[in-house]
Order: structure tokens, then C-alpha cells, then sequence
């Protein structure tokens, strides 16, 4: 499963039509993101594929920031240098 991070509520509307049209069962769910404060339930959508869910997209601005923050030339991540 690839889990994906995005701003905005209308770029998970955009996925989850994108999915759609590739063929994948889409629904719209409230999930939990890896920000580590109390509050973070975030919208979302997950898609399916024969069973399986294979991309979750995810509403997180605090996630979208971090993931750019490591993407960063030089900057430590979990386990090495990006």
C-alpha cells in the first residue's frame, strides 16, 4: 500500500477520481496520519483493487511539510541521509 499526503481537500477529491477511472473501488474514509499530536484524524480515500487497498490518500498538511522537509538535499531522515 502507498500511502500519499496532500494539502488540499480538492486534490484528494482529484485522486479519488483518478482512481476511479483506472478502475479502482475509491471510498472516502476519515483515517489517522503520522502526526504525532492528539488530533490526527484527517480526510481521505483509500482505494481497492481486487481486495487489496493499494493507495491512501491522505488530507495532512503537517505530513506534506515534513515530507518536503526531508526531501531536502542534507537532511536526516529514519534511517540514513536522503
Amino acid at each position: 500500500m502507498k500511502t500519499i499526503y496532500v494539502n488540499l481537500k480538492s486534490e484528494v477529491t482529484g485522486a479519488m477520481h483518478l482512481y476511479q477511472r483506472t478502475g479502482h473501488t475509491v471510498y472516502r474514509v476519515r483515517t489517522e496520519c503520522s502526526c504525532t499530536d492528539g488530533n490526527n484524524r484527517r480526510n481521505g480515500i483509500i482505494a481497492v483493487q481486487d481486495d487489496r487497498i493499494v493507495y491512501k490518500v491522505i488530507r495532512c498538511k503537517g505530513c506534506v511539510n515534513r515530507e518536503l522537509e526531508l526531501a531536502k538535499p542534507g537532511k536526516e531522515a529514519e534511517h540514513g541521509t536522503i
